[in-house]
């Protein structure tokens, strides 16, 4: 018997009704996460928590007005993508 593991390194929930800033601690070797065409509003630190593996993520078409300015993003180091578009925010 052989036990198998299996690591989730993308993970999608584009098009649903998302609407909470909530956390992702339980995906913490995610590397790639599709939130597009949801409902969020803001970006908090608290969101991005578990993240520390990710590479990629796409937040668009959301209707995120408000990115904590004290680092909604500042746990994802490895970050390469960060995709914004169509969403209300007036500054960045």
């Amino acid at each position: 018997f052989y036990a198998i593991t299996t690591t989730i390194f993308s993970h999608r929930f584009a098009n649903n009704t998302i609407s909470f800033s909530g956390t992702f601690d339980h995906f913490n070797q995610i590397e790639t996460l599709q939130l597009a065409h949801n409902n969020i509003k803001n970006m908090s630190s608290l969101m991005t928590h578990g993240l520390k593996t990710l590479k990629d993520i796409d937040l668009s078409d959301n209707n995120i007005d408000k990115i904590e300015p004290e680092g909604a993003f500042s746990y994802l180091k490895g970050l390469r993508l960060l995709n914004l578009e169509e969403n209300s925010l007036e500054q960045v």
